[in-house]
């Protein structure tokens, strides 16, 4: 699959994110995020249209408008340029291309389409982020040498499970609507995999090609967790994954085991990721029966791609 899909892709936690600008690599491109008047989020092209300098790199927000820091052109959150500072008038085609961004459960997400497509569905709020009784996001990122749909096929290869991550569902199931991928399981972990316990069960759901929030239990745990994946370029992407935790009784070691929480999914990634950065992709996989319908899982994951 050539290009970058369709969708909502995160682009890090609201913490990365201030008044700005910031700079983000992401789908082949370089771009660049300030607050408006309003202190919401604005996603522009990081290069000026005047002679291309990166607003980024000395680029300064005034009054929430993005000034360039080579002659002073000023844009506001729609893109137009509304000020040259020694101009009479402003060039109508003066103006940066824009991207829709959403500030969502402690995320921040860019909506991209090729063709510049407005978004055709929305991110779900999560009420567990910022309730009392669960702990904030803990969030860490890999950088992978990968295409974005090896990680996606995880979603129904059950086979996988006991050699790489020694984890036994017992129970599977996935289901396919619209934008949405959903993976059901249950099953027992290992001494290796000690946060799946003695028994474990899940829901996780994809909301487009780069989303996915896990609703996890086990051993009286209740957590829900982050995947998400954002292409950088043709050859690699920004891995996401995080905890957020129901509060134990004792807060202190509610901390102390969301740290060990995030450690052993970060373990659990990595043995992924050897996987991805080394294999080959198969248009025509040779399949047993018991695969997992990784057929239905293509299908639905090139709606996202253009033909």
């Amino acid at each position: 699959m050539q290009g970058h899909p369709r969708g909502w892709f995160v682009v890090g936690p609201e913490s990365d994110f201030g008044a700005g600008p910031t700079t983000v690599q992401a789908f082949g491109r370089e771009l660049v995020f300030f607050e408006d008047e309003g202190g919401a989020l604005v996603c522009v092209e990081a290069h000026c249209p005047h002679l291309g300098a990166h607003l980024g790199h000395g680029g300064v927000v005034v009054d929430g408008t993005l000034r360039c820091p080579f002659h002073a052109w000023t844009f506001d959150r729609t893109g137009a340029c509304v000020a040259i500072p020694y101009a009479t008038r402003i060039p109508p085609r003066a103006r940066l291309e824009t991207f829709p961004v959403r500030t969502r459960n402690g995320l921040v997400f860019v909506w991209h389409a090729r063709h510049g497509e407005p978004p055709d569905w929305e991110i779900p709020v999560m009420p567990e982020v910022g309730a009392p009784e669960y702990l904030p996001w803990r969030i860490e990122r890999l950088v992978v040498r990968t295409h974005p749909r090896e990680i996606v096929e995880n979603v129904v290869d059950i086979a996988h499970f006991v050699p790489v991550h020694q984890t036994a569902p017992t129970e599977f199931e996935n289901v396919f609507e619209g934008h949405r991928a959903v993976q059901r399981a249950r099953g027992v972990g290992s001494a290796e995999n000690k946060f799946a316990g003695d028994g474990y069960e899940l829901t996780a759901t994809y909301y487009g090609p780069g989303y996915q929030i896990t609703e996890f239990r086990s051993r009286g745990v209740e957590a829900r967790l982050l995947n998400a994946h954002t292409r950088i370029d043709d050859e690699r992407l920004v891995l996401f994954f995080g905890v957020l935790l129901r509060r134990l009784p004792d807060d202190r070691s509610s901390e102390r085991f969301v740290a060990a929480y995030v450690r052993d999914l970060a373990r659990g990634f990595q043995q992924d990721v050897r996987i991805w950065e080394h294999k080959r992709y198969r248009e025509e996989p040779r399949l047993a029966p018991e695969d997992g319908d990784i057929g239905q899982l293509r299908r639905w994951y090139a709606q996202f791609y253009e033909p």
